[in-house]
Order: C-alpha cells, then sequence, then structure tokens
C-alpha cells in the first residue's frame, strides 16, 4: 500500500492508502471502505492497472466470529456503505479518535524500512 500524500498533513492524515500490487490499483480508507476513488463517485479498482479500465465500483471487508458456548454470531465491517470508523478502542476501553495522529493508514514492509520498528505502531510496547 502507498499512503496518499498531503501537503498539509493533520492529524490522523493519511485516512485513505492505494494498494498497487501485481496488475491491479485500488484504494483503502480507515472507514473499511475499499475499491472507489479518493473522491467517492467513481470505481477506483483499475484493472489492469496501467489502462485506467475498472472492474469493481465499491466494497468492503466483512467478518465474523462465532464464541464457543454461545450460540450468537458476530459480524462487523463494511461492504457499499461504511460501517467503521477511523481509529480504536485501547485495551483499556478508552476511544482513540480518528484525529488522533497514530489514527491513520500505516504502511508495514520490513524491506522498504528495515530501520522502523513495530514498537511505533499502537498498541505494541
Amino acid at each position: 500500500m502507498t499512503a496518499q500524500r498531503n501537503d498539509n498533513p493533520q492529524l490522523g492524515d493519511p485516512i485513505r492508502a492505494y494498494l498497487n500490487l501485481n496488475n491491479i490499483s485500488t484504494i483503502f480508507k480507515n472507514t473499511g471502505i475499499s475499491d472507489i476513488d479518493i473522491g467517492q463517485s467513481n470505481s477506483g479498482f483499475k484493472y489492469p492497472k496501467e489502462t485506467g479500465k475498472t472492474a469493481v465500483f465499491e466494497s468492503g471487508l466483512i467478518w465474523g466470529v462465532k464464541i464457543a458456548g454461545d450460540p450468537q454470531v458476530r459480524v462487523g465491517g463494511s461492504t457499499y456503505r461504511e460501517g467503521l470508523q477511523g481509529g480504536w478502542i485501547d485495551s483499556v476501553g478508552n476511544v482513540v479518535p480518528p484525529s488522533d495522529p497514530r489514527s491513520r493508514i500505516f504502511r508495514i514492509r520490513p524491506d522498504v524500512y528495515p530501520e522502523v520498528h513495530l514498537s511505533i505502531l499502537p498498541g505494541n510496547p
């Protein structure tokens, strides 16, 4: 993923990142939405990457869990509508808002910045 650059970065930036992999180019947003352009009006999933042709208008990530001993299945995520927001809930139960500078999309590739340790990421000692 390539983080979207901002000439005037604010807290919590960037909120979007590009995934350029093989012959695909698409966009992910911190609300769980993907495959839609930055203006959120046209397809953002380009295939083949350099042609400008698009294959998906908008999508997202959905997950589910079934806890042993609990009959209720729990699901979350985003599909065609945003179902999440940036930020997270820390181990104590405090809400870390999207405006926090750590609430952003990170690009993690050990071959790009091997000197950066994972301890800079939220939740790591």
